[in-house]
């Protein structure tokens, strides 16, 4: 196994937002993560994007709900965001957070791959960065490759919360690993751990 090196200081600050990045074996490890927050008090907008296969997202919509009671959508170009609610890209568009006239609105983009990957975890945190700027935690778990450090970096100079899950639970520790070994990671869990972690560093923002 390899050592990873955690970022030393987590300056603690109310998050606007989770996001979650994942790919193989992901499906399994957002049921898990969502169990551990169903009956939650959730005051603020969850995004994920999983790297998935055609027609395969409204699954994730739908085990999400079924495991966690949280209202989960399919993300919608031009969507309003509302806290309380989990938005996943739709398979094969990167899904952004804009603001159009200060209201925080979703974009979904046709563009190329990022990181070999559409969805793209890293076009996801980047444009969240630019909304959220530091207050923001931001997971990454199981999957193939490196997609998402490069957005997590982002968001970890603009002072927000990164979070890797570890090795030993994940199927794939490349995306997790990545994060892990660029050393901007304030904890690396099992996959177990993850949610509370979050609750415990969110000051109220889910309880």
């Amino acid at each position: 196994m390899e050592k990873f090196e955690l970022k030393k200081k987590l300056v603690l600050q109310r998050p606007d937002a989770l996001a979650i990045g994942s790919s193989t074996g992901g499906l399994k490890a957002l049921e898990v993560l969502f169990k551990s927050f169903k009956g939650c008090k959730i005051d603020i907008p969850i995004f994920i994007t999983q790297h998935t296969p055609k027609n395969f997202d409204k699954s994730i919509v739908e085990k999400i709900k079924e495991v966690s009671g949280i209202a989960t959508c399919l993300a919608k170009d031009g969507d309003e965001v509302k806290a309380g609610n989990v938005y996943v890209a739709p398979s094969e568009l990167h899904m952004k957070v804009k603001l159009k006239n200060s209201i925080e609105t979703i974009e979904l983009s046709n563009d190329e791959p990022v990181s070999f990957c559409k969805p793209s975890v890293d076009v996801m945190f980047e444009s969240l960065a630019g909304v959220y700027e530091g207050k923001i935690i931001a997971v990454i778990l199981t999957g193939i490759g490196s997609d998402g450090t490069v957005g997590a970096k982002l968001i970890s100079q603009k002072g927000g919360v990164i979070i890797a899950q570890d090795e030993k639970t994940s199927v794939v520790w490349g995306m997790p690993g990545s994060v892990a070994k660029a050393k901007i990671c304030n904890a690396v869990l099992p996959i177990e751990m993850i949610a509370e972690y979050i609750k415990e560093n969110s000051l109220g923002a889910i309880r």
